[in-house]
């Protein structure tokens, strides 16, 4: 009946933390060689509390290699995460450097068109004022 208990209070008291199912198992053996080898009870009252502590320190280090991992892989997909994005902003950097190169050619281009457009104003002026007939000179008759 001790025995019962002792199982039903392992079983309690890692269930709530996640225990594995593995570790139930060795307390529930733990407990059935106990019964099997019909120990005293002093020899049984150490053997519950080895078990207690293997279980607890499995569990225990089950819990470091899961903490640990995140701390791994937490940074290591910031990582990745970053690398995406400055992927992303070096694309976006060249696209707008190849949009200012071509705007920057449209502006020459519009530069050159709008000197041509002056210098033959320019020529053609006089042209003009020529062929304009409020320019020329009113007669005196």
């Amino acid at each position: 009946m001790e025995n019962h208990h002792l199982l039903s209070t392992l079983i309690r008291a890692f269930s709530p933390m996640g225990c594995h199912p593995t570790l139930i198992f060795f307390a529930q053996r733990i407990v059935f060689e106990q019964r099997r080898r019909g120990q005293s009870a002093s020899a049984e009252h150490h053997c519950q509390r080895e078990g207690l502590r293997m279980i607890s320190n499995r569990d225990s280090t089950r819990r470091s290699r899961m903490r640990k991992k995140q701390q791994i892989e937490g940074p290591q997909s910031q990582v990745n995460k970053l690398q995406t994005v400055n992927r992303q902003l070096s694309q976006k950097v060249i696209n707008l450097l190849e949009n200012n190169h071509e705007i920057l050619q449209e502006n020459f281009q519009l530069k050159r068109v709008s000197t041509l457009h002056n210098v033959l104003s320019d020529v053609f002026a006089p042209l003009r004022n020529s062929n304009d007939p409020s320019m020329t000179p009113k007669s005196t008759s």
